[in-house]
């Protein structure tokens, strides 16, 4: 019988405008060594909202993730969805 995969989790993010945050965010999820499923990234001229769901990563990982993030100076808020 395979073993299930763990479900996914959506972070979406609001930081400052700051043209490194991107690159960190990223680093972020690459460190725990996870994949990135989709990305989303929009800049109003005056923040930057980032959207990323990563496939196939526990609860306790992404909460890891989500904490991390908001350690960033630049992040404002940090909302994690998971199980998909």
């Amino acid at each position: 019988m395979p073993v299930p995969h763990p479900p996914g989790a959506t972070f979406v993010v609001t930081t400052d405008r700051c043209p490194q945050v991107l690159g960190r965010l990223l680093g972020l999820v690459s460190q725990q060594g996870r994949m990135i499923a989709r990305l989303d990234a929009v800049d109003t001229r005056r923040i930057l909202r980032v959207t990323l769901s990563v496939a196939e990563i526990d609860a306790r990982h992404a909460a890891i993730i989500a904490e991390k993030m908001r350690q960033f100076v630049t992040v404002r808020t940090v909302r994690l969805r998971a199980g998909g």
